[in-house]
């Protein structure tokens, strides 16, 4: 009694299983565009919220893997020379594993562009970062160069301002030492 209760659930677990399959690679057809854009995670989450209510987006994510190293499998295996011909239960499901993969390799060549494009505005920015600071090194050595000059220039004024003192001063001795001398 409990065997045929157990076959049966395994039965059940299979056909559900491959219903979800299914029902899991016919949405990924059909959203393409979104596996395009780099968008996998929504769409997982979409699976799991709208189509395989059952299941969370991460075992969504690890039947398409699954699938996918499936397929790799029975594909090399086929490709073997002398080796037995393994064959899909079903052309649908291995059709539908071949769009899989090549929408993940569409996705990964995205993501691969989308990281060039990155590391490009990563060195645009750091030579533009570089290029502020060596604008800001020469403002500042331009600044401390006309500081320096200033500096001079009030020097030079002081000094000029000390030197007629000192003539005025001698003026002045000379006018007293004259006016001295008369009396």
């Amino acid at each position: 009694m409990e065997k045929n209760r157990v076959e049966r659930e395994k039965f059940l677990n299979f056909n559900l299983l491959k219903e979800e399959t299914d029902k899991l690679l016919s949405y990924l057809e059909d959203n393409y565009e979104k596996l395009q854009q780099g968008k996998k995670a929504a769409v997982y989450n979409s699976i799991s919220t709208e189509v395989i209510k059952t299941k969370t987006s991460a075992s969504i994510k690890g039947r398409v893997q699954r699938l996918l190293v499936k397929y790799e499998n029975v594909k090399k295996q086929n490709n073997q020379t002398g080796s037995e011909r393994v064959d899909w239960k079903c052309d649908k499901e291995e059709k539908e594993v071949k769009n899989t993969k090549r929408k993940k390799n569409s996705v990964e060549s995205l993501v691969d562009v989308m990281n060039n494009i990155t590391q490009s505005k990563n060195k645009l920015a750091e030579q533009k970062f570089e290029l502020e600071r060596e604008k800001m090194d020469k403002e500042y050595k331009l600044q401390s160069e006309r500081l320096e000059v200033e500096k001079q220039k009030w020097e030079y004024e002081r000094e000029q301002a000390r030197m007629r003192h000192e003539l005025l001063m001698k003026q002045i001795e000379l006018q007293i030492a004259q006016t001295q001398n008369k009396q």
